[in-house]
This record gives C-alpha cells, structure tokens and sequence, in this order.
C-alpha cells in the first residue's frame, strides 16, 4: 500500500532506515531507493523518479538518515488519507504561515510552528498540539501523499539542488487540498539543514513562482512575521550573494510586495541598513 522513496548517497544509513520501516511499518509496503552516490540527480529529479517506478497509491517521501519509532505507523498514515479533509500532504514538521519574503517553514513565531520528531537523541514538538493541524509548509525529512496528487503536481525539476523541493511541493499542493501536521508518527532525523547560496537561491525562485495570495490560503498577514522574515532574508542576501547590485532589486522586490499589503517602516529601515551595509563594502572593493 505504501511506497518509500528514498534517495541515497549511503548504503549503511540507508539500511538503518530501511530496516526500522520493515519492523514498523505494519502493512504492504516497497522501497524505492535511487542510488545517487554520484550526485548526478537533484533531490527534485530523483523524486520524480522514485515516484514514477513506485507501484503502490501512498508515497512516503523520506530522508535516507530517517529512523521510524512508531509501531504500525504505515496503517495510521493510510486512516489519516481517509479520514483527513481533502487531504493532501502528511508530515511531522511545519508552519500555517507562509511569510512573503523567501523563508522555509521554520519562521520566527512559534505560534506558527507544529513539529514533533528527534533531531538526533533530542525530542523537538510544539507543546500542546496533539491533533492533525492544517499547515502550508512541511519540511521534507519525512512527509506522505496520495500518487494521483504528485502526478498532479510533482517536483520542480527547473529548481536545482537539494534545498526548497519540500516547500515547492507544499505550496503547489495546497493550492487546491488541505496539508497536515500530524504528531503520532515519531521518527529520529540524524542531521540538520544547511542553508546555503543555492538554498537561498532556490526559495527566491519559489516565492517568485508562487507569490502568496493570503485570501487564498486564509492567511491573515502578520507584521511582525514578516518583519523577521525580511530581516532574515536581508542577512542571508548579504551573506550568500555579494555580487552585484542585484541583491539591492532583489530586496526592493520582496520589500514592494509586503508594501503592497501594509507598509512597514520596519522593514523599510531593514532594507536602507542592508543596501548601507552593501554599499560600504562595494566601496571598500573599489578602493
């Protein structure tokens, strides 16, 4: 009933994963394993085409340092398809907001933040959140959804990388069907995200692609998650991608359309410190 695919880069971390799913899962189940020990596919490339050799109607999309810890998880995942509103992607991390400058779930206000799982040894969850909560954004560490809607929707393969397929997906997905944080399915992730040029560089792309439409996803905006946001998109602009005055448009961009909703003098205030901070070291370069 449940495909896993996995894409792998190594066999011995592959195994304890695959070896907690076969002692956990609790139903039919295949692994779908792309070997990518080369790197030559992008996490997006090598998820299409997990997907399109799986056999099975649910897809579970999981990182390789993945390990399961719940018992029968599999039978849970497949009630939750049936019972959930218009479902449409399962996972144990993420947010129900969705700030306008690039960002991935993990934002600044945790009244927005539902998670549980072990990173490593240490149990991370969001106190008091037992039951499903619909979200927008999951991270891809582990998250489930029905064949027919990655047909529907599949992965950007134009998106480069590792960083940003989960956030992509989510959005795309929950244009039309409703995400879920679900909290009885634990698992242990062995490693942590590294943001990086490319990560930033993909989530532009993504907000651009999908410039959110709050009446569309019944989201209220919220000021000060998105004065957070921009600040954090300001810094990582000024950290991954002193080039050229690009990064200045770039911000102007991202400022203009939080304006368009409620101007922020915060965030403007963000944009003058960045382009100050840009200029001065522009300048150091030519002297």
């Amino acid at each position: 009933m449940i495909s896993f695919v996995i894409l792998s880069t190594n066999k011995t971390v592959l195994n304890s994963c695959l070896n907690s799913v076969k002692e956990l899962c609790g139903i039919e189940h295949e692994f779908v394993i792309i070997d990518n020990s080369s790197s030559r596919l992008s996490i997006f490339e090598g998820y299409n085409l997990g997907a399109s050799l799986a056999k099975y109607e649910y897809l579970v999309f999981v990182h390789e340092d993945v390990v399961f810890r719940t018992s029968d998880f599999g039978s849970r995942l497949v009630t939750y398809f049936n019972n959930l509103l218009n479902c449409g992607v399962l996972g144990v991390a993420g947010s129900n907001y969705v700030p306008i400058s690039p960002s991935d779930w993990w934002i600044s206000d945790r009244r927005y933040l539902f998670f549980s799982y072990y990173q490593g040894d240490h149990f991370l969850c969001s106190s008091g959140n037992t039951a499903p909560r619909q979200v927008f954004v999951l991270d891809g560490l582990f998250f489930a959804v029905r064949r027919s809607i990655w047909k529907e929707f599949k992965f950007d393969e134009d998106l480069k990388g590792f960083h940003g397929y989960d956030t992509d997906f989510c959005l795309k997905v929950c244009s039309k069907y409703f995400n879920y944080y679900i909290s009885d399915i634990l698992v242990s992730h062995r490693s942590e995200g590294k943001p990086n040029s490319l990560w930033l560089e993909n989530h532009i792309k993504i907000r651009k692609n999908h410039y959110i439409n709050f009446s569309s996803i019944d989201q209220r905006i919220d000021m000060r998650v998105e004065n957070a946001a921009y600040s954090t998109f300001l810094n990582n602009l000024y950290r991954y991608r002193l080039k050229n005055a690009s990064e200045i448009r770039l911000a102007l961009f991202f400022l203009k359309r939080i304006n368009d909703k409620k101007f922020s003098i915060i965030a403007l205030l963000y944009f003058f410190r960045f382009s100050l901070r840009k200029l001065l070291k522009e300048s150091r370069i030519l002297w």
